[in-house]
Order: C-alpha cells, then sequence, then structure tokens
C-alpha cells in the first residue's frame, strides 16, 4: 500500500531529517497529480502515522488551496479537520489565479479566519505560474486561464491577504 510505501521511506531518512532539524509538508494534489494522499481523511492517517512512528513533529500537511479546490474539497472543512497539522499554506485562486483575482472563486476570507482558528502555519508562500514558468513547464497550464503578469498578480494576492486580515 502506498501510505505504507511513505512511512518506510520517512523512517529510513528520520535521522537525516532530525539532524539537519528539516520538517516535511505532505501535500494532496489534484486528482489526476495524486496516487498516495487523495483525501482529507488520508492526509490525516499518513502525517498521524509519520508523526506517531518517527520519534518527534517532523511531519504536517502543505495545503494548497488550488488543489483542494480542484478537487471540490470544502476549504473551511478541510482546514478545520487538518487543523494544527497543516503546517504551510499554499495561497492560490481558482484555476490558479491570484488570490482574489479576475475569476478566483474563492472565499478568502472564511480561509484565512480558518487557517488563523485552526492551522499551525509555519510559512505561507504563493505560486504564481507566471508566462515564463509555463513556457518552459507548459504541463503546468494545461487546462487553466491563461497566466497573469507578474509582480500584478502577487501584488493581487498580498491585497486580498491583507484584506482577509492573514498578513500586516
Amino acid at each position: 500500500d502506498r501510505r505504507a510505501r511513505v512511512v518506510r521511506f520517512y523512517k529510513k531518512v528520520a535521522g537525516d531529517l532530525r539532524a539537519a532539524n528539516i520538517r516535511v509538508a505532505i501535500e494532496l494534489l489534484r486528482e489526476e497529480e495524486d496516487k498516495v494522499v487523495c483525501t482529507v481523511e488520508n492526509a490525516i492517517a499518513i502525517v498521524d502515522t509519520l508523526n506517531m512512528e518517527i520519534d518527534g513533529d517532523h511531519f504536517g500537511i502543505h495545503y494548497d488551496t488550488f488543489h483542494f479546490d480542484c478537487r471540490g474539497f470544502d476549504q473551511v472543512a478541510s482546514i478545520t479537520a487538518l487543523g494544527q497539522r497543516i503546517t504551510h499554506l499554499h495561497v492560490n485562486g481558482t484555476g490558479r489565479r491570484p488570490a482574489g483575482g479576475e475569476g478566483d472563486e474563492l472565499n478568502w476570507t472564511e480561509i484565512c479566519t480558518a487557517v488563523t482558528e485552526h492551522a499551525r502555519v509555519e510559512a505561507a508562500t504563493n505560486e504564481p505560474f507566471c508566462a515564463l514558468v509555463r513556457a518552459n513547464s507548459p504541463e503546468l497550464g494545461d487546462g487553466l486561464p491563461e497566466p497573469v503578469d507578474e509582480p500584478g498578480g502577487i501584488q493581487k494576492t498580498a491585497e486580498t491577504l491583507r484584506t482577509a486580515g492573514f498578513i500586516d
């Protein structure tokens, strides 16, 4: 089973993780990319198993709003269920658009409130997938809207997160 394979792998490198003080954030991906995590329940089981079987608290969830949206998962319910396991927040709107940008349908106030109330976010990032990135890796844009010119997308994301009260 794939979950057991993940645990076996991380057990082999656990000493190296501890020595380097590295934390691992497991990411649920789009359905066509994800062959291991797949569901919120499985993400919880994987992270809890890793933290139980490998001494320490080295494992968490990399919560990517875009991937959860693609799968049709309720953002607030997912964040609440994953709770303190969420250690990394990846901010992207609908169709990998900037958070709050044109065509983004996510409710950032609800998402940011849920993250603030339930998660243990150690880092938050934005992945712009701008025209240059997509020119070099076209598959990143398959089935998605055209990329936004940067730094406009990053600026819009920052504005949205400020408005939602997530950043100053």
